[in-house]
């Protein structure tokens, strides 16, 4: 296939021979401006489509693919699918649905007419979250969509989807593996203050095993490395006939409790809290003991880590739908 960028440099020179031995100025003039106004935005079109094309498994994974089809195929057209802006368009895309933002709309502010909110809900107790400009109500998708992530306020995310339900009958959320990298992001546009120009980040950490130790008391050591001699470690022993998982973060020769573990046993999971924990926060220990996530106290609760860690389970609005390898997790809102 001739390269595109030949063609446009093989145009441009025919043009110049042919007014070469008489300048017609006029007619340059016209071709220049075709140039910059059909050349640039195909070109950037064109790169963007080439590179989705020529790395599709880059993009998207077998999973997101799966949940994609199963929305389309499963959910009234009119649905919003609510989340994140990172997969908009592939969510409009693929999926054929509405959402709140994506990529080209991440900055841009919602409109509501004001008689058509309710000024009372929660959505709106903050005053940095939103401007009213006569009959209009301006609110940032940016910062809407990331409270629903931070927030441990199941009714302040609801309220604030309620907005962006449009009128349709469903509507749908979306927590997703890639947000736990993101949390740095989404913890920071939701807690921005405008008027200090600032916000906080919050990361979970991930940590794989780095070797299981034998203790002399019969206990098992689990250590995930944290690096320059720290360390998370679990230690697992047998008392009375019950297990008993003890998380502790190692820093040289010192050892310190940590306040909560959840971590699953035959089967069954289970919820540890430590009276008199210098550290605070969760370890989250998945089952096979491989690998466990740290979550700060600051996201413990946040609406993210009770959908994907934990299902969603004991929320009122959220409901589970589906599970696509562990990756992407769909729940529909359940409006009242």
């Amino acid at each position: 296939m001739l390269d595109y960028k030949l063609v446009i440099v093989l145009l441009a020179l025919g043009a110049y021979f042919h007014y070469k031995k008489k300048p017609q100025w006029d007619k340059i003039l016209v071709i220049l401006i075709l140039f910059f106004f059909i050349y640039i935005p195909t070109v950037a079109s064109f790169d963007q489509s080439y590179v989705i094309a020529a790395n599709p498994r880059a993009i998207l994974t077998p999973s997101w693919w799966t949940a994609l089809n199963w929305i389309k195929n499963n959910t009234e057209e009119c649905a919003v699918v609510a989340t994140y802006w990172d997969p908009g368009h592939f969510i409009t895309g693929i999926a054929r649905r509405p959402v709140v933002y994506d990529g080209g709309t991440q900055n841009a502010l919602a409109q509501f007419n004001k008689s058509s909110v309710d000024l009372n809900s929660k959505a709106f107790q903050d005053p940095t979250m939103f401007t009213i400009e006569g009959n209009t109500v301006v609110r940032s998708r940016m910062k809407d969509m990331a409270t629903t992530l931070f927030t441990d306020d199941e009714e302040l995310a609801y309220d604030i989807l309620k907005l962006y339900r449009g009128n349709c009958s469903e509507m749908y959320y979306l927590a997703s593996w890639d947000l736990i990298g993101k949390s740095q992001w989404w913890s920071y546009f939701s807690t921005w203050e405008p008027n200090k120009a600032t916000g906080n980040k919050y990361f979970y950490i991930p940590l794989q095993l780095s070797m299981k130790k034998e203790g002399e008391d019969g206990s098992t050591n689990y250590v995930f490395s944290l690096g320059q001699n720290q360390a998370i470690v679990i230690n697992e022993k047998t008392a009375g006939g019950q297990t008993i998982m003890t998380p502790v973060l190692k820093q040289g020769p010192s050892f310190t409790k940590i306040s909560k573990l959840f971590y699953f046993e035959n089967g069954k999971a289970f919820m540890q809290q430590y009276q008199g924990a210098e550290v605070e926060g969760m370890v989250w220990l998945d089952p096979s003991k491989q690998s466990l996530f740290f979550i700060p106290k600051e996201l413990e609760n946040s609406m993210f880590t009770r959908l994907f860690f934990f299902q969603g389970q004991g929320l009122k609005h959220f409901e589970f739908v589906n599970n696509w390898g562990g990756e992407v997790k769909l729940f529909k809102v359940k409006f009242d």
